[in-house]
């Protein structure tokens, strides 16, 4: 090397290694009289892990204490064998009500972490992807955004702290209204960037049993920090610092039991993504009717394939409205599509747990003639004190019990993303339309035929049928729910889909939005921009020293 008396520091920064995840940098030697002072960062001694949780269905799941595959939503994004994949799609044509019970009970069921795994330019390996738990999630819908979040939270700065990484250097410092946000929060700063760079994130996969309680999954997510995410980077030599946790769909309720019933100490902040904050009516429909599309093959495709496998747990039945959906607006009707008059409007007095849910009434969620889909694998003893509509009204007190508990409860530090396109219907509110009802009584009513695929014929004559979706959001999550939590007091809440004004047209959400269940694939990187800038915010009332 030169001789020189420069007195300049020379700062040499590091690169996460992609089969261990710890940061490194190579050094040289230099003559004695070279006085400079070498500077080493030492970023990645300090971590946090970014803990991803997933929507219903999202985590894979495998007979309890066995091999067996129980749920494994086919990947179709061309990574492995689409054969295979299309194979198992295949298979669930072949499934009725009764194996789906048996199949999707939560007592025979655990979490499998053996999935497909996508590692493409996230800079770590299979191994350690598969270490952190990735194996646990859909592949298709959530490896691709969290390759992203690893890969430009590894890039926060580069060369020693002198410049910006690519991503960050384009979007950064934009001013989170351009992405959609309502909250008027002001851009991030250099400063912050910086701080936000003394951390290493690791992202982590939080799958979990979405046939129990989320309040339960909350749980598990939290003995998944104290008993293997800790002691993961105590063995190191590295220390977590605290953990962020970005959340896709119902997992936005397990992070809400995380940080407001457990209280976790260890939760710097939530990201949610389309999160149905106060339920969606959609669950109802699909408890009456089956699920739309090609997603009914595996989800169900009538109310007797639904009932059996979601009024048998709890996560699914969470889903359903709480009482302060649509701000406690009656969400369930019949409506006179002639006259426009509404006959019935529920809830009327704010309670949908006996009105709707728990109700075996001809409009409830599961109706008398429908009881025999509660249990149709015989798995349920039922004893002399006790009937199917008796259990059913008691698993439907305990969702009301879990509604309760984080009713306008977020996390202090909570970043909140959504689609709000008025292409992009979902159910805001499940009416039943009809019409000549101008002599209708829904109370003495009396259903002749119900195909369980949302039409029904009474006697009488009429013909009753589920309207299709009016509410602007993404398919799934209606606005009315998706956007509560800013109505709550969230840190930041984007708006996606709605565009952007005219006046205004180089914004990046000037675009449509897009679908529930791809949200994080937002091609316009919405999703991306919102997710990354709450993370690097929740990062800065984590110490440095």
């Amino acid at each position: 090397m030169t001789d020189t008396n420069n007195t300049d520091e020379v700062v040499r920064s590091g690169a996460p290694n992609p089969h261990t995840g710890q940061y490194e940098t190579k050094v040289t030697l230099t003559l004695t009289n070279d006085t400079r002072q070498k500077v080493v960062l030492l970023r990645g001694n300090k971590v946090i892990p970014v803990i991803f949780v997933p929507g219903i269905m999202g985590t894979n799941l495998k007979v309890a204490g066995g091999s067996d595959i129980a749920w494994r939503p086919p990947n179709m994004d061309g990574v492995g064998s689409v054969a295979g994949a299309l194979a198992q799609l295949l298979s669930y044509l072949f499934k009725d009500s009764a194996d789906r019970q048996r199949e999707l009970s939560v007592a025979k069921t655990e979490v499998d972490d053996r999935g497909g795994i996508d590692v493409s330019g996230s800079g770590i390996t299979e191994v350690l992807a598969r270490q952190r738990g990735w194996g646990k999630l859909m592949r298709s819908a959530y490896h691709p955004v969290m390759c992203k979040l690893q890969a430009e939270l590894a890039e926060i700065v580069t060369d020693g702290g002198s410049r910006l990484g690519a991503w960050w250097s384009e979007h950064g410092k934009d001013v989170p209204a351009d992405w959609g946000d309502t909250k008027g929060n002001a851009a991030l700063t250099l400063d912050e960037l910086k701080h936000a760079a003394h951390f290493s994130y690791d992202v982590w996969s939080g799958g979990y049993n979405w046939l129990q309680s989320n309040r339960d999954s909350g749980a598990a997510i939290g003995a998944l920090i104290d008993n293997v995410i800790v002691p993961h980077y105590q063995e190191q030599k590295r220390e977590v610092a605290k953990v962020v946790v970005v959340t896709h769909s119902m997992g936005g309720l397990v992070a809400r039991a995380l940080a407001c019933i457990t209280q976790h100490p260890m939760v710097a902040g939530v990201v949610h993504g389309v999160q149905p904050a106060t339920g969606a009516a959609g669950t109802y429909k699909r408890m009456r009717a089956g699920f739309e599309g090609v997603e009914q093959v595996m989800l169900g495709r009538n109310a007797g394939e639904v009932t059996a496998v979601c009024c048998n747990a709890y996560g699914p039945l969470e889903l359903l409205p709480t009482a302060d959906y649509n701000e406690g607006k009656p969400w369930l009707k019949v409506r006179d599509v002639q006259t426009g008059s509404e006959p019935l409007a529920l809830p009327a007095s704010g309670d949908p747990y006996s009105e709707i849910y728990a109700t075996d009434k001809w409009y409830g969620m599961v109706p008398k003639a429908n009881e025999k889909w509660l249990d149709p694998a015989k798995m349920v003893n039922i004893g002399e004190e006790q009937t199917y509509r008796s259990l059913l009204s008691k698993r439907i007190e305990q969702v009301k019990a879990f509604h309760e508990a984080i009713k306008g409860e977020y996390h202090s530090e909570t970043y909140a993303h959504f689609g709000a396109d008025t292409e992009m219907k979902a159910w805001g509110e499940v009416v039943w339309a009809g019409q000549k009802l101008n002599t209708f009584n829904p109370d003495t009513a009396i259903v002749a035929e119900d195909d369980e695929n949302g039409k029904l014929w009474l006697q009488g004559g009429i013909c009753l049928e589920i309207a299709d979706p009016e509410s602007p959001g993404d398919g799934t999550v209606p606005l009315t729910s998706a956007s509560a939590p800013g109505r709550a007091g969230v840190k930041a809440s984007f708006e996606h889909g709605r565009g952007a004004p005219a006046a205004a047209p180089a914004l990046h959400n000037n675009v449509k939005g897009y679908d529930h269940q791809g949200s994080y694939n937002d091609k316009a990187g919405r999703s991306l921009f919102a997710t990354l800038y709450g993370i690097v915010r929740c990062a800065q009332a984590v110490s440095i020293q």
